[in-house]
């Protein structure tokens, strides 16, 4: 891949409660892009019981990752620290990109 086009990153999330939730792309050279969950609208159910979650990512931040090669994650913080809140979970995620080859 010569150049990145476009990007989006959908999270599969299963928690009663997304506005105590924050999550983080986690880029290879270990810096973060926040993504802003509270903005994103709802997608259909996935897996069952989670909601999906679909981002636009902002091509310039990921442009100097040749291929994209490294190791990517993403980190989903409960900021509730009430135990006795409703547990959830981060059932999954991907990242989708587009560009020149």
């Amino acid at each position: 891949m010569e150049q990145l086009l476009a990007a989006s990153l959908s999270l599969c999330i299963d928690h009663r409660q997304m506005g105590e939730l924050s999550a983080q792309l986690i880029l290879p050279n270990q810096t973060t892009l926040d993504l802003d969950l509270q903005n994103t609208a709802q997608g259909a159910a996935c897996l069952n019981t989670g909601r999906l979650f679909t981002l636009s990512l902002p091509a310039n931040r990921l442009q100097v990752f040749s291929g994209l090669k490294g190791d990517w994650s993403v980190l989903v913080r409960d900021n509730d620290r009430v135990s006795s809140t409703p547990m959830g979970y981060l059932v999954g995620w991907s990242m989708q990109a587009e560009g020149l080859q």
